[in-house]
């Protein structure tokens, strides 16, 4: 076991003032924000975008929108505040604090909307959390915001490629409804930017303003490695465990960078639990990442009995907008996974990096709340120097298709001439509407077309699932690739080399030749039919009951667009070739074809593709010469996952604007 010795920061401040014991009220009072709520409330009047920076825990996202209700800024059945968070977990606590805060029912005066969940009442509500998604599509609804007095833009910080287009489309709007406000939120980033930002291009002299909460919460206590740390996944269990069986009470936090890596660390805390003498002081490990499942999410805001404590294991899902009652520990891997578009490849992949200086203090900052805090990170201090001071914004180095399909429903027609706070490459832009092209969203003079691209700005569904849905109908198989699409989005199941062999063997016997598709749709027909969706048939076959139970949910969503699109729900029977072809006619730019070592190369960008050591054809005798896939992960190599088997004779089928026969060259 890798044991690297820790060494108190240089820097670490050794206060030890505590708000454990204060009351709800006294702690709003308390909370940075609070003195400042009579000069907020005066901008509000004064200027139509006001830009708020404060650390984290100094009362941004909960007290904020209670000052607005308290002015009378809302009103039921009229207009009401607007706040968007980076993430659905985040919205859905917020709601649920803020409600309990004002003594009222969630769902009344405070609601909350993330996809494919929606909790609020339009005449009774008074504030509305929502994700940057959602807003994105009230503007598609009602351009003008008419039903919103502010909008709050959460964690702009996070710079994610949602709320850059919040951002551009706010300040239009405002252009139309002056009397529309915006509250710009941010812990760490650059404001100066946003302020110049609003301001610029009106004839106001200055119609954005700036005001800063100071934090006066303690700072946690920083520790670093006093070695180099092979291992950071086996290095964080160690420490999860140091911490536990050393450090006084408190809820432990850890950062790493994937859903796997949780996984792989719940495991081996686990199993080393079972295998200690813990002396009645229980551990209760709890993953959290994106796509596990909001009730499953839910449970690291529940607080620890009297003898036991919570040890979190989290993506960096955790790092904005949450606030977890009783952390007090946090490691941190120092890490980061980020998406990545190369529009020269036009691919989209996911690449672990070093993480920010900005998001290494936004890790820092979950901790110590109510007591001071201890933050062990799994480097050297001395890298620090190395590190970026903000994370690049996702609108440079992301796949900008989604922000085309947008902006082109809502009549935007050069994208290029559209002011970004932060411009995407020009070559991005150019190379999104060349897919959305091929996709058949667009027609020859760069309109949204009816039979695909309307349906896409109309869905929150990646276009990709959007054309499989239109083609089902073709293929006579939408009852099948709903059930598909909904395995695909929800992560159901994986196949890992290094599972056990038992679990392994279990879920194999799902497996088919044609490939994870067709094997996730086994899994879940199975669920439904023969295991009548009991948690008994997942125990017996080593399946997560919770997560089939979200593709269940997520499925029937999405068969209610079906029928918004007025597409008919058939079934192929057993014409599975007929799912195959609707696949690939969603995924045809992903072709890859299989190579003498045993390699991929996709057909248009030419790389080299290795088959993800969890996809089911891993498991055949020999790999399939062709394939589609849906993802693409580069670590050490360039994984592909989601693999579906193809003919090659099917492209010119299902894309024949795109292919051609070789007969007719």
């Amino acid at each position: 076991m890798n044991k690297a010795p820790y060494r108190r920061s240089r820097n670490a401040n050794q206060s030890v003032a505590s708000y454990a014991d204060y009351s709800l009220t006294k702690q709003k009072e308390k909370l940075p924000v609070f003195q400042y709520r009579r000069h907020l409330l005066y901008l509000l009047e004064q200027y139509r975008t006001v830009i708020v920076t404060g650390e984290t825990g100094c009362g941004k996202s909960t007290q904020i929108p209670q000052y607005l209700v308290s002015a009378g800024w809302p009103e039921k059945g009229k207009w009401c505040v607007g706040v968007t968070q980076p993430n659905p977990v985040a919205a859905v606590t917020l709601a649920e604090r803020v409600s309990d805060e004002m003594g009222c029912i969630l769902g009344v005066e405070v609601g909350f909307e993330i996809r494919f969940e929606k909790c609020t009442n339009p005449a009774e509500g008074l504030i509305k959390f929502m994700t940057d998604g959602i807003l994105l599509h009230e503007i598609m609804k009602d351009p003008l915001l008419s039903k919103f007095c502010i909008i709050m833009l959460d964690e702009v910080h996070v710079r994610n490629i949602n709320t850059d287009l919040c951002l551009a489309l706010l300040k239009k709007i405002q252009v139309k409804r002056p009397d529309l406000r915006v509250i710009v939120s941010s812990a760490t980033y650059n404001v100066k930017q946003v302020e110049q930002y609003f301001n610029q291009g009106l004839k106001e002299d200055k119609i954005a303003a700036v005001l800063h909460f100071p934090n006066k919460l303690v700072p946690p206590e920083i520790f670093y490695s006093a070695l180099p740390v092979a291992d950071y996944v086996q290095q964080t269990a160690d420490t999860v465990l140091k911490i536990h069986f050393h450090e006084k009470t408190g809820d432990i936090l850890s950062f790493l960078t994937g859903q796997e890596e949780v996984e792989e660390v719940v495991a081996i805390l686990k199993n080393s639990m079972r295998s200690k003498s813990h002396d009645g002081k229980y551990l209760v490990i709890l993953p959290l990442y994106a796509s596990l499942p909001m009730s499953e999410q839910k449970k690291v805001f529940e607080r620890s009995s009297r003898n036991s404590r919570k040890a979190i294991i989290s993506t960096n899902v955790a790092e904005n907008a949450l606030t977890i009652p009783g952390i007090v520990y946090v490691t941190d891997c120092g890490f980061v996974k980020v998406k990545k578009f190369n529009p020269t490849t036009s691919t989209e992949s996911i690449v672990t990096c070093p993480a920010s200086k900005a998001s290494l203090d936004q890790r820092a900052g979950r901790c110590g709340r109510l007591r001071p805090g201890k933050v062990y990170r799994l480097f050297e201090e001395k890298n620090m120097s190395m590190l970026s001071d903000s994370a690049s914004p996702e609108i440079k180095r992301s796949n900008l298709v989604p922000i085309i399909i947008r902006l082109k429903a809502l009549g935007v027609d050069n994208i290029l001439s559209f002011k970004f706070l932060s411009p995407p490459p020009p070559y991005s832009v150019m190379q999104s509407v060349e897919y959305l092209f091929s996709m058949g969203a667009l027609d020859d003079n760069g309109n949204l077309t009816t039979k695909y691209g309307k349906k896409m700005a109309e869905l929150p569904l990646h276009p990709m699932f959007v054309k499989m849905l239109v083609d089902s109908e073709k293929f006579s198989c939408s009852e099948e690739i709903i059930t598909v699409i909904a395995m695909m989005m929800v992560n159901v199941v994986s196949f890992q080399p290094n599972q056990r062999k038992s679990v392994r063997k279990m879920h194999s016997k799902f497996a088919v030749e044609q490939g994870d598709a067709i094997t996730l749709l086994n899994v879940y027909n199975g669920f439904v039919t023969d295991g009548n969706m009991s948690k008994g048939w997942c125990n017996q076959f080593m399946f997560n009951h919770t997560r089939l139970q979200e593709a269940f949910k997520t499925r029937r969503k999405i068969e209610s667009f079906l029928k918004q699109l007025n597409i008919p729900i058939l079934s192929c029977s057993n014409e599975i070739e007929n799912v195959q072809k609707c696949i690939a006619s969603g995924l045809f730019r992903n072709t890859a074809q299989l190579q003498l070592d045993g390699s991929y190369q996709s057909l248009f960008t030419k790389q080299r593709l290795i088959a993800h050591p969890s996809s089911t054809v891993t498991l055949l005798k020999h790999l399939p010469k062709w394939v589609v896939y849906s993802e693409l992960v580069e670590t050490s190599h360039i994984f592909i996952k989601g693999l579906t088997v193809i003919q090659p004779e099917w492209l010119t089928e299902v894309a024949p604007h795109f292919f051609v026969s070789e007969s007719k060259t």
